[in-house]
């Protein structure tokens, strides 16, 4: 640091004074911890705007160069250092000088890196095969205009079943337990057909408790009924009144009781599940499925389907296509198209269109958050008509780009990502 804020040469062969005695004192320490019996620092000056001579030795540089690094040169032994050894480091140090000076010139340019990876890019196309590499680069460009600009059919994916339209459940009415089913699965009924009995030994008790109190309370009119002729004879006209009363009120009683019964019979009657409509038992083993089984009001018992009037879809749809679907729904007077297969007869696509879509979300274990959406079904003829056969559906939601239709996804993901 001494040296170059001073701006002249240090050489110090042991021999001669060093130039500058603020020097001594750190040489000293220097050359104590280096083990150094010759030390020379040179300091390296920039190129000067016009050709000037280098300096001179033990003379400061007065001409205005900016000062670029040092050139250090020691020795651990003694050797010979003579006046030409110095005129040699003192042409090293300039010409040192003046490559450090532009090297550090270069460095300063300002996107230094883009530059030079343009200019390494360009010397290997010259380098190599050139003309392929601009082909690449055109197919790739009419490859990405066409990813933009040509339209192709977006179609929204779905996984459902084949279903007729006509379908019912059977609910348990109350809290029971299932004593007896008629039918099995598959089963063809009518309308009212048994399917299954339950019981409720609660309700039954009930009904034989309001049955016994009712026929006391019929056997207490009759007596007061009886008594009434014996009491209007006799001169007491508070007897009279007294039995008057208690049969106004065994009436009340009584009527109250056999409406209540009625409640009772009613709920008892109600334990005979019977088929709501002409169909198919869809339901599957319903004897090792329901029988001996405690059931709760509410629960779903079996499901009778009417498979000789029209079928439909019911597909689950991911609730991020509905966007899609509503969009084109909206441009459009027509239902959208729907092409599916059978998962049974994946030869063979038919074709539907979009007749329901469901107004809320559900979750499923599986696929997520989805949506149910029903489908029409145009081709009337399949070639099995089976409860419950899966299917695979694309719903035509319209033309989009190409690039969307094929990474559709991966853009919607950057969207939600990168929005804020």
């Amino acid at each position: 640091k001494l040296v170059l804020r001073a701006g002249v040469p240090l050489v110090h062969t042991g021999k001669q004074p060093v130039s500058l005695p603020e020097w001594i004192g750190p040489l000293s320490d220097y050359l104590s911890q280096s083990g150094g019996q010759m030390l020379a620092i040179y300091p390296l000056y920039s190129r000067p705007k016009e050709d000037v001579p280098p300096p001179e030795p033990n003379k400061k540089q007065n001409i205005q160069r900016r000062i670029v690094g040092a050139l250090v040169v020691e020795r651990s032994r003694s050797s010979k250092f003579d006046n030409q050894r110095q005129k040699v480091l003192e042409l090293w140090a300039d010409h040192l000088g003046n490559a450090l000076d532009k090297a550090q010139q270069h460095e300063a340019v300002f996107l230094l890196p883009v530059f030079r990876g343009l200019g390494n890019t360009w010397r290997w196309l010259m380098r190599h095969k050139f003309w392929q590499t601009v082909a690449t680069l055109i197919a790739v460009s009419v490859t990405t205009a066409a990813l933009v600009v040509v339209p192709w059919d977006y179609r929204v994916t779905g996984q459902g079943r084949l279903m007729p339209v006509i379908q019912k459940q059977a609910f348990a009415p109350w809290d029971a337990e299932v004593e007896e089913v008629f039918i099995k699965g598959g089963e063809t009924v009518v309308k009212d057909t048994p399917l299954l009995q339950l019981r409720n030994k609660e309700l039954e008790s009930e009904e034989i408790r309001l049955r016994t109190t009712i026929e006391e309370r019929e056997t207490s009119i009759r007596a007061l009924r009886s008594a009434r002729e014996s009491v209007q004879r006799s001169t007491n006209k508070d007897d009279a009144l007294d039995n008057e009363g208690r049969l106004a009120e065994q009436l009340v009683e009584i009527e109250h009781l056999r409406l209540q019964h009625k409640l009772i019979k009613e709920r008892l009657a109600s334990l005979l599940i019977k088929s709501p409509i002409n169909g198919i038992v869809a339901t599957f083993q319903v004897n090792q499925l329901l029988l001996n089984r405690p059931v709760t009001r509410g629960d779903v018992l079996l499901e009778v389907m009417d498979p000789t009037k029209d079928w439909q879809l019911e597909l689950k749809v991911e609730d991020r296509r509905l966007g899609h679907m509503v969009e084109r729904q909206e441009k459009t007077t027509f239902d959208l198209p729907v092409e599916y297969i059978l998962v049974t007869d994946p030869e063979y696509s038919y074709q539907g269109k979009l007749k329901e879509i469901g107004t809320r979300t559900n979750i499923d274990q599986e696929q997520g958050n989805i949506l149910d959406v029903h489908v029409e079904l145009t081709d009337k003829k399949l070639p099995s008509l089976r409860i419950g056969a899966e299917v695979k559906a694309k719903i035509n939601c319209g033309p989009k780009s190409l690039g969307y239709v094929l990474f559709g996804d991966l853009i919607d993901y950057l969207r939600q990502k990168l929005w804020l």
